[in-house]
């Protein structure tokens, strides 16, 4: 039983260092893509006589549409890990 517990805290131990670099990359990503999004946004704007873009129109894009996919992705992979931010 002893050794049982010992292998399984290493499993865990191991687990949480091998997710821990991971979890740092899609942070990283996550706030990459939303500068990306809000960068998109402005183009957007100024491009569309001021009016922020819809969701439709972010939708049919497929630019922000691949952004807003990544973004939303990145949060349910956090969330899964209870990371919030």
């Amino acid at each position: 039983m002893e050794a049982k517990k010992k292998l399984n805290m290493h499993d865990q131990n191991l687990y949480t260092e091998k997710l821990a670099p991971i979890q740092t990359k899609v942070l990283a990503a996550k706030s990459k893509t939303e500068r990306q999004l809000v960068e998109w946004e402005k183009e957007f704007t100024t491009k569309d006589n001021f009016t922020a873009p819809s969701y439709r129109e972010i939708k049919n894009n497929l630019t922000a549409a691949a952004l807003y996919k990544t973004i939303k992705f990145a949060k349910a992979l956090l969330n899964e890990w209870k990371i919030n931010v």
